[in-house]
């Protein structure tokens, strides 16, 4: 489960990567995507 989770966040990345958005907007969203899950 956890290394589908991985997979899963991965696959954010590269869709984010994708979308040409800078690392620093990227790690923004994700700092919010982990405080919402907690």
């Amino acid at each position: 489960m956890i290394v589908k989770d991985y997979e899963c966040e991965m696959q954010l990345i590269n869709e984010l990567k994708d979308a040409k958005l800078s690392w620093k907007t990227i790690g923004k969203m994700l700092r919010l995507y982990a405080m919402e899950v907690r």
